[in-house]
């Protein structure tokens, strides 16, 4: 291949001369895509002497062989700083050798248009491989920030015995949805997702055939829905990755293409596009020859205007012109819409999604905002608050977390949020503490909701463990063996020795994916007995002198946090670590107003500032929430505040 002056075309000279980004942006760009040990790092070129950075960077990924990435992840920050995204859709042909190009090498089956592609793009970044206990199951695709749909015989159990095995209607346990790294992240490595610990399975049809994945071959209705699919509720929100857009359901027509896309049980996508050979609207099945190998059941599939069209469902072998044939088969969008709405009454696609930063959907925290109530209200206003939590719950008994609203806001606190985000790597250590009632612990739920979502990257150790316990109790989520649910018959482990507990975590086989953030909440009580003195100084400068440790520790008093952050000073291996203290008040009118704000917006109700207001005034009327004497419960009264204004939004 030759420019228009016969030199040899290099994609490498080409990324580098097309992108706009500048060095330290293009910098993350290739440290979140480099295989490290293998190519050299941003600051080996840079210290090479290469007077363009950038162009050292372009040909080393192609030396090493990964400039296709690398070109994915730029077009990503292009799009971000305002490049169009047809300009993106050119450039990835000239820079990918493999991925979503490979789809159209053959070019017999024609180019697309550039928006198709960049569709397809967004389709295969979506999709995510499904491991199961015994390794990879199959493929899913992100549909909403919080699901995914797949097949339903990739994550379906079975039930009976060997001779009489058939579907069940609950999924595996422990499935892990492993989707692409972050752009810029400090590690390329996937972040991997669980199914979420309750209601995991949202709808589903079970499959058209035997256990384990024998499918019938027909293409005709079947006598009953099976049209093999699940939708699947993540314990965590995947910020990173677009959704493939569900709506409208769009279809497929026979003598036209359709793309697959997924991952064949490695690393490694892949995309192909071919013609659909029949489809049958009645059965929501169609055939197409669009390469799928074993792995890809659940699949994405797109048809050539770049629309959802539906999953692969698996292969299967018909007989065409007195010979057996190999086909694909895939399962329509429109059908599985239908099937859901039909089965629930609803549109699960469509309900709706939980804004970070604005909301938490946990009955679970209402009931335990109706509790942290009772502890901080004085005994003469104890019954005032009992009496607002019911008026704002109605029938449901807030001591009860079976019929309670699920909505829980969701005060942002800035410098926390912050701190999880962008702490540097010297910041490790993190002091959160406050006035009484602002939320020092509530900060737990925010952690959780803010870290990568892998599943495996928060542990709460409580300081109550100080008797002996096994770390795998302490740390059920580094351990691949099922917690117990108990200590009585703990091993010889105490809070005292971190060493257990730090091959606990690196035995998981997870400790490579990022930095583990441990908690501990030391409460509102206590005195200077509870750290200083003890043993648990020991313990928190052990956890500390690993590098890949981060910790936060709740409601330590300021004399607690100097005595620890000199006794880090004075240990080689700690002395270089920053203490991050974050102080929290209680939440302001002003904050307040500018939270219902977001919370109007996040409803798609547009409400200008003397709306606001006037909304707020009868809802703050009966909510003393600084009452004398129990300014401690401000916070807890605003929240109340923003539960029965979100209720008539």
């Amino acid at each position: 291949m030759a420019d228009g002056q016969d030199h040899p075309f290099d994609p490498a000279v080409y990324l580098a001369g097309w992108t706009m980004l500048p060095p330290d942006i293009f910098k993350i760009c290739y440290k979140s895509t480099y295989p490290r040990g293998s190519a050299l790092s941003w600051e080996e070129l840079v210290a090479s002497g290469g007077a363009d950075p950038i162009r050292s960077a372009c040909l080393e990924a192609s030396a090493i062989g990964f400039l296709d990435r690398l070109a994915d992840v730029v077009g990503k920050w292009e799009v971000d700083n305002g490049r169009t995204a047809a300009d993106v859709a050119a450039m990835l042909p000239l820079t990918s050798g493999g991925g979503i190009m490979q789809a159209i090498i053959n070019h017999a089956t024609g180019f697309l248009d550039p928006r198709s592609l960049l569709a397809v793009y967004d389709a295969y970044n979506a999709c995510a491989m499904v491991m199961g206990p015994q390794g990879p199951r199959g493929t899913a695709f992100l549909v909403r920030p919080d699901m995914v749909l797949t097949a339903a015989h990739v994550v379906l159990d079975c039930e009976g015995n060997d001779d009489a095995r058939t579907w069940s209607n609950r999924i595996f346990d422990d499935l892990i949805f492993s989707f692409s790294p972050r752009d810029g992240a400090a590690s390329p490595d996937r972040v991997r997702v669980r199914a979420a610990v309750k209601d995991a399975l949202v709808a589903s049809s079970k499959p058209w055939g035997r256990w384990p994945n024998l499918l019938n071959l027909s293409l005709a209705s079947p006598p009953e829905p099976t049209l093999d699919y699940a939708l699947i509720r993540l314990a965590q929100r995947v910020e990173h990755i677009k959704p493939v857009a569900v709506d409208p359901p769009a279809g497929v027509d026979a003598q036209r293409r359709c793309w697959t896309t997924g991952y064949p049980g490695g690393n490694a996508g892949v995309v192909d596009i071919d013609v659909v050979v029949n489809a049958n609207a009645g059965g929501g099945r169609w055939l197409h020859k669009a390469n799928a190998v074993q792995g890809m059941s659940g699949a994405c599939c797109i048809n050539d205007l770049g629309k959802l069209a539906g999953i692969h469902e698996g292969s299967v072998t018909l007989p065409v012109e007195g010979e057996n044939r190999p086909f694909n088969r895939g399962i329509s969008i429109a059908a599985i819409r239908e099937h859901q709405k039909s089965a629930a009454g609803r549109d699960p696609m469509l309900s709706r999604i939980v804004v970070q930063g604005v909301e938490f959907e946990d009955a679970e925290l209402v009931g335990e905002l109706y509790r942290a109530g009772q502890r901080l209200a004085d005994p003469a206003f104890s019954a005032n608050w009992g009496a607002a939590v019911r008026a704002v719950l109605g029938a449901a008994d807030p001591s009860l977390s079976a019929g309670l609203p699920a909505f829980h806001p969701w005060f942002t606190r800035d410098r926390f949020e912050e701190w999880i985000r962008r702490a540097m790597p010297r910041e490790r250590l993190c002091f959160v503490s406050g006035e009484r009632g602002a939320g020092a612990s509530f900060c737990k739920h925010i952690l959780k909701a803010r870290l990568d979502p892998s599943g495996l990257d928060y542990i709460e150790i409580s300081p109550t463990q100080v008797a002996a316990f096994s770390p795998r109790e302490a740390v059920p989520a580094g351990s691949d063996a099922t917690p117990s649910p108990s200590r009585t018959g703990a091993a010889n482990f105490r809070y005292n020795d971190a060493n257990d507990l730090i091959a606990q975590l690196r035995g998981g086989g997870h400790y490579s994916t990022g930095p583990r953030t441990l908690v501990i909440d030391f409460g509102p009580d206590g005195g200077p007995d509870r750290l200083i003195g003890t043993s648990w100084q020991e313990f928190i400068t052990r956890l500390l002198a690993e590098e890949a440790v981060r910790l936060v520790l709740i409601g330590l008093t300021p004399d607690e946090q100097t005595v620890l952050h000199d006794l880090l000073l004075d240990n080689p291996a700690t002395e270089d670590i920053r203490a991050v203290p974050i102080w929290l008040a209680h939440v302001t009118p002003d904050e307040f107003e500018a939270y219902v704000g977001a919370l109007a917006d996040a409803r798609g109700v547009k409400l200008r500032t003397a709306d606001l207001r006037q909304r707020l005034a009868p809802i703050l009327g009966p909510y003393p929430y600084a009452p004398p004497g129990n300014a401690a419960l401000r916070t807890s009264f605003f929240a109340l505040a923003a539960m029965t204004l979100e209720a008539g939004l």
